[in-house]
C-alpha cells in the first residue's frame, strides 16, 4: 500500500464525511493536524510550486537511522497495546510514516548520486547500505500495518486513516499478508547480489569488444543463477506458484502470461520477418550513423523547444526539470551507463538520469525518459502499472518529432523511431522468452552453459543471431541489466510500444489528437490499469494479434 495512495484515500474519506455532516473533522484527527500533505494531493497542486528555488543540489543526503525507525514502529505497537487514544495513535503513525518516507528519499538520493559518479566510494557505500536495509525497513512497515490490523482500532484506522483494505491486506490469517523474517533475509541476499552485479554492469558499460564482454559471462551468470534460486524461494514464501506470477501481479498487469505467449507469436509472425529484411539490408546497423554529434546541452534545448510547442503541463514539467536541476544528462565516463526516471518522494518531484552517446538520436533517448518525468510530475510518482508508465515514455518518443522546429531533423528522428520500434518489439519479446525459459529450468539444470545455450537459441529464433560473432553470441545476454534487476519487466516495452504506436497514428491523422489522447490517458492512469484506460479510450488492445499485424503493415509502408 503506497503512502500517497493512503493519503489520497484518507483525505477523500474525510471530505465525504464532512460534506455528509457525519462528524466534525476535528473529531476524526487531532487538533492542529497538518492537512497540507493531504490537500496538496487532493487539490492537484503542481510539484514545481512545492519546491521552487530548492534545486537538486540542495537536497542533502544523510544516512537513515534504522534504530530510530524501529523505535517509532515499536511506539505505534505500544500505544495500540496500551489502549491509547485515537489522536495519540494517529500522531505516532504519522511520525513513523514520515520516517519511512525519509528512508525512501535518502535511498533514492544515494542511488542517483552513486550513478552520477560511479567512482564515488562514499555514495557507493551509502547506496549499498540503503539497498541492504530496504527489506528490513519494508518489514517494519508491514509490522506496523499488521499491528494496526490486529488492534481494536482497526475499523477506525481503516476508514479514517488508511482509506480501506487494511484488514483485507494485512492479517495473521491465511487471507492476509503477514511479515516474515525469512523473507527479509532472502530480500537482503537479493540486494547484495544485485550490488555485485552492478559492479560488473559498470565494467560492461566501459567494455570495448565482444571478447571483453564475454570475459564477464561466468561471474555474471553465476550471480544470475543465485538470484533465480532466491526468487523461487521468495515467490514460495509469498504464496505464488512462480516468480513470474508474482512479478506480473506486482507490476499491476491486467493480463496473464498466457496472453503474452500469443502476443509473442504475433511478433514472431509479423515483426521478425521485417526485422530480418531490414537487418540484411543494413538499415538496423546504419540507423545509428545518420546523426551528427550533439551535446547534452543542445539535446536538452531541442527537447525544451518541443515541450514548449506541446504546451500546458508538458511545458510546465520541462520548466520544473530545468529550473530545479532535476536531471543528469551526459556521456561522462563517471556516469553509470543507464537511463531512468525516479521519484524523490520527500520532495515530491521526479528526477531524470540519462547517459547519452553524444549524437542526435539522444533526443529520443532523453525524450523517452522525459515522458516518464511528465508522468511522475502529473501523477506524483503514482501509477497503477508499469505498462502505463512505459506507454507514456514511448508515447513521448513518437510524438516529439511532430513538435520539433527543425523538420529535417524531425524526419530523421521519425525514421529512426520506426526502425527502433522494430528493434524494440523483437529484442524485448526475445528477452522475455529467454526469461521464461531460464526461470522454468529445474534448479539442477540452472547452469552457465544451459543459460548461454538458451540465449543463443532464442537469438536465432528472433532473427538476430547473425549480428554477433558466433563464438561470442551465447555470452551477450549478461549486459541486459533488466534481466538481473527487474525480472519479467521487459515485455512491458513491447506491449506499451504497441499502445503508444496508436497514439502516433492518431497524431498523424489529426495534429494534436495524439497529444490530447496521451494526456487524457496519463490523467486516468493513477486510478486505472493499463488495459482499462485503453478500453475506456476506445484504443484497441495492444495484445491483439490484429494490432501487431496492423503495426507491421504501417512499418512496412514507412520503411
Amino acid at each position: 500500500m503506497h503512502l500517497y495512495k493512503r493519503i489520497c484515500a484518507a483525505f477523500l474519506a474525510i471530505i465525504m464525511m464532512v460534506l455528509l455532516g457525519a462528524c466534525n473533522i476535528a473529531e476524526v484527527l487531532y487538533p492542529n493536524y497538518d492537512f497540507t500533505k493531504l490537500e496538496r494531493v487532493f487539490n492537484g497542486e503542481r510539484s514545481h510550486d512545492r519546491v521552487a528555488g530548492l534545486g537538486f543540489e540542495s537536497m542533502e543526503y544523510s544516512r537513515p537511522n534504522l534504530d530510530e525507525l524501529e523505535k517509532l514502529a515499536e511506539n505505534v505497537s505500544s500505544l495500540l497495546d496500551d489502549g491509547a487514544s485515537r489522536k495519540e495513535v494517529i500522531a505516532a503513525l504519522d511520525e513513523f510514516f514520515d520516517a519511512y518516507s525519509q528512508f525512501n528519499t535518502m535511498y533514492t538520493l544515494a542511488m542517483i548520486r552513486s550513478d552520477i559518479d560511479i567512482d564515488d566510494d562514499n555514495y557507493a557505500q551509502e547506496y549499498a547500505y540503503c539497498s541492504e536495509s530496504a527489506s528490513q525497513v519494508d518489514k517494519l512497515y508491514d509490522d506496523v500495518m499488521l499491528t494496526c490490523s490486529g488492534s481494536s482500532l482497526c475499523d477506525y484506522l481503516d476508514a479514517y486513516y488508511f482509506g480501506g483494505g487494511l484488514e483485507e491486506n494485512y492479517s495473521a490469517g491465511d487471507d492476509g499478508y503477514t511479515p516474515d523474517a525469512e523473507l527479509v533475509r532472502l530480500r537482503t541476499q537479493e540486494a547484495q547480489l544485485l550490488i555485485e552485479y552492478s559492479k560488473i554492469d559498470n565494467a560492461l558499460g566501459a567494455a570495448e569488444s565482444y571478447e571483453e564482454i564475454a570475459g564477464y559471462n561466468e561471474d555474471a551468470a553465476n550471480i544470475y543463477i543465485k538470484l533465480i534460486k532466491l526468487r523461487h524461494r521468495i515467490a514460495e514464501k509469498l504464496g505464488y506458484d512462480s516468480y513470474r506470477e508474482y512479478c506480473y501481479e506486482s507490476f499491476g498487469r491486467g493480463y496473464a502470461p498466457a496472453e503474452i505467449e500469443e502476443f509473442k507469436k504475433a511478433v514472431e509472425q509479423y515483426i521478425v520477418p521485417i526485422y530480418i529484411k531490414l537487418s540484411q539490408r543494413g538499415d538496423l546497423d546504419s540507423m545509428y550513423y545518420d546523426f551528427n554529434e550533439l551535446s547534452a546541452a543542445d539535446c536538452l534545448d531541442i527537447l525544451s523547444g518541443a515541450a514548449e510547442n506541446m504546451g500546458g503541463d508538458i511545458a510546465q514539467a520541462m520548466e520544473l526539470l530545468k529550473s530545479e536541476g532535476l536531471y543528469c544528462i551526459g556521456s561522462s565516463g563517471e556516469m553509470r551507463v543507464r537511463s531512468y526516471v525516479t521519484y524523490i518522494s520527500g520532495y515530491e518531484v521526479p528526477f531524470l538520469f540519462s547517459h547519452t552517446n553524444g549524437y542526435g538520436d539522444d533526443v529520443l533517448t532523453v525524450g523517452h525518459e522525459f515522458g516518464h518525468f511528465v508522468d511522475g510530475y502529473l501523477n506524483y510518482g503514482l501509477n497503477s502499472d508499469n505498462d502505463s508508465s512505459e506507454m507514456f515514455s514511448q508515447g513521448m518518443e513518437y510524438l516529439l518529432p511532430e513538435y520539433l522546429d527543425d523538420e529535417s531533423f524531425a524526419e530523421s528522428l521519425r525514421r529512426f523511431k520506426m526502425l527502433d520500434t522494430v528493434n524494440t518489439l523483437v529484442d524485448q519479446a526475445s528477452f522475455n522468452a529467454f526469461e521464461d525459459a531460464v526461470y522454468a529450468l529445474p534448479e539442477d539444470e540452472l547452469t552457465v552453459d544451459n543459460i548461454n545455450s538458451i540465449y543463443a537459441r532464442i537469438a536465432g529464433e528472433y532473427g538476430y543471431a547473425s549480428e554477433y560473432p558466433a563464438e561470442y553470441l551465447p555470452y551477450m545476454w549478461i549486459s541486459i541489466s533488466h534481466l538481473f534487476e527487474m525480472p519479467f519487466y521487459v515485455i512491458s516495452y513491447c506491449v506499451s510500444a504497441c499502445a503508444a504506436f496508436q497514439l502516433y497514428n492518431m497524431e498523424l491523422n489529426e495534429s494534436g489528437s495524439g497529444l490530447s489522447a496521451y494526456l487524457e490517458l496519463m490523467d486516468a492512469s493513477a486510478e486505472n490499469d493499463f488495459i482499462t484506460i485503453l478500453d475506456n479510450a476506445g484504443i484497441p488492445s495492444p495484445l491483439s494479434s490484429e494490432t501487431v499485424k496492423s503495426i507491421a503493415l504501417t512499418l512496412k509502408h514507412l520503411l
